[in-house]
């Protein structure tokens, strides 16, 4: 029997038992696992801060999971080119990030993970008078370092007129005309868009001071004058008070163009006990204030306020129990994180004066994301009491102050704080 073959039959049927084999790196879903490529650039992260992992070919709806050392991160935008996801809270100080489609895993990498530890570098030194109490303000990316006293035995010391400016990009400081009027400050001062507002003692006067065109404009006085603690959101300056016996909370707004000053927040916040402030900063556009309650005298309290509701939200509290000092001062932001530092203590009597409680190197950090608080101790050649602390470009630092060795002393050097 002559045999007849059909070569589109056998052609269709090979075709037929190819399509039967499924592909090893694809899955239900289409996704086809082998061609997925991934990077994280970052090499470190804190926890609450928001990554990208870029890449190609990314399944977007075949992605099961991103992990940080095992524990679940959440995920948000989600294309082909990247994914976004968010650190965990976690313990350790490095992690391995794992993203998971289906079956299939990929391991991207380690990343140190960053909750404020890092290093003191030594920058160049205050050319100045050593001192305590300088104030310190940001004006086009550079610092400006007014006023200041050294502790004096006759209980009236004599507060500095000098001007510094410091340049972040080259690391120097020049010495600036002097300026009578910042030799009394009276109160907090508060940083402003072009300079810094403060209260002149002798004429009792609000200032505005513009280091670029060396100015002293008088400006509108707020019907509040418990001038507590000052600080800036996206430009604008705005003073927290603790009025009434101390158990209202005032926040005033200052108006440049109308040179005005309104009134963008009142509750009870201490109802029959006085709190006052411990400083703050700001980040993604609301301020975080530090408050020390009278009936609390071992915890400090973070609250936020957020001017676009003018609403202020109880956050975590930190627990000095145990601490050298129960009181803190406010340093710097780098990023997302506020670091504050023990105030300490010092006195003068009529023969001498000395620091007698200083502050330990222990720093103390709150993470805006994550609203919690964190402790890390990296090793300072002598952390001073009343020291001077400014952000600049995202950079801190730390300077001035005073020391107790054999003698009270007040050093010129400055420090920047180098996040790892």
């Amino acid at each position: 029997m002559k045999k007849i073959y059909y070569p589109w039959l056998l052609a269709l049927l090979v075709a037929f038992s190819c399509s039967d084999e499924a592909d090893p790196n694809e899955d239900e879903n289409g996704c086809n696992t082998s061609t997925i490529t991934l990077t994280l650039e970052n090499t470190w992260a804190y926890t609450g801060q928001t990554l990208t992992l870029k890449g190609e070919h990314i399944c977007k709806g075949g992605l099961t999971s991103v992990t940080v050392n095992g524990t679940a991160a959440s995920t948000s935008g989600v294309t082909e080119s990247n994914i976004l996801f968010t650190i965990p809270e976690i313990t350790g100080d490095s992690a391995t990030v794992v993203v998971t489609f289906g079956d299939f895993s990929i391991t991207v990498g380690k990343i140190a993970i960053f909750p404020g530890n890092g290093t003191w570098a030594e920058v160049a030194s205050f050319p100045g008078t050593g001192r305590v109490d300088a104030r310190a303000f940001t004006v086009e990316h550079k610092v400006y370092v007014v006023r200041g006293n050294q502790l004096s035995v006759t209980y009236d010391p004599k507060n500095y007129d000098d001007v510094h400016s410091f340049d972040p990009a080259t690391g120097t400081w020049t010495a600036l005309s002097p300026q009578d009027k910042l030799n009394q400050i009276q109160f907090e001062t508060a940083p402003a868009k072009n300079g810094l507002i403060f209260l002149d003692q002798p004429t009792q006067e609000l200032y505005y001071y513009n280091p670029l065109g060396n100015t002293f404009n008088a400006i509108e006085r707020p019907t509040l004058r418990s001038f507590n603690y000052g600080f800036m959101i996206d430009g604008e300056t705005y003073y927290a008070q603790a009025a009434i016996n101390g158990n209202y909370l005032y926040i005033i707004k200052y108006n440049e163009a109308g040179d005005t000053w309104e009134l963008v927040h009142y509750s009870m916040y201490a109802e029959d006990e006085y709190f006052y402030f411990m400083g703050g900063f700001e980040a993604d556009g609301k301020a975080y204030l530090a408050i020390k309650r009278g009936d609390k005298y071992d915890e400090i309290q973070m609250i936020s306020f957020d001017p676009a509701t003018k609403t202020i939200e109880n956050l975590p509290a930190l627990s000095l129990a145990g601490a050298p000092s129960q009181e803190l001062s406010y340093l710097f932001t780098i990023g997302k994180l506020g670091y504050f530092l023990e105030r300490g203590s010092a006195h003068t009597d009529s023969q001498t004066s000395w620091v007698d409680t200083p502050p330990s190197n222990r720093l103390y950090i709150f993470n805006t994301v994550a609203k919690q608080w964190h402790t890390t101790t990296p090793p300072h050649p002598g952390m001073p009491w009343s020291g001077t602390s400014f952000t600049v470009d995202g950079r801190g630092f730390l300077g001035l102050g005073a020391v107790q060795a054999s003698r009270i002393t007040y050093p010129q050097k400055f420090y920047e704080f180098i996040p790892r």
